[in-house]
């Protein structure tokens, strides 16, 4: 649990451009928060995978959502640019706190 108002906001693809590893979340469920500036916790879900070593990884980090249409993009730190290379099989299950600081 990261916080006394955390939110589900479900499973997630993930995208890859440049050197660059994101996801798209719905306005709707992120807006709950009332804030951009939030912390995410995701485990990863790596089922699909042919290489399966990522399954069940945690990853927790502070982040900005930034809006895109009628979602918000959710930036993943370079430190899991690995992801990249498993975007056709690995989704993201994310919720959301309000960043306190």
């Amino acid at each position: 649990m990261l916080g006394v108002f955390e939110i589900y906001v479900g499973e997630y693809e993930v995208r890859a451009s440049r050197d660059q590893v994101y996801v798209h979340i719905p306005r709707k469920l992120a807006d709950q928060l009332g804030t951009r500036r939030v912390v995410i916790d995701a485990t990863i879900n790596a089922e699909l995978c042919e290489d399966k070593s990522l399954h069940g990884r945690r990853m927790i980090f502070p982040a900005t959502l930034t809006p895109v249409g009628q979602t918000y993009r959710l930036k993943i730190p370079s430190r899991y640019r690995e992801l990249a290379r498993y975007k056709d099989c690995v989704k993201l299950r994310i919720s959301l706190a309000p960043r306190l600081s």
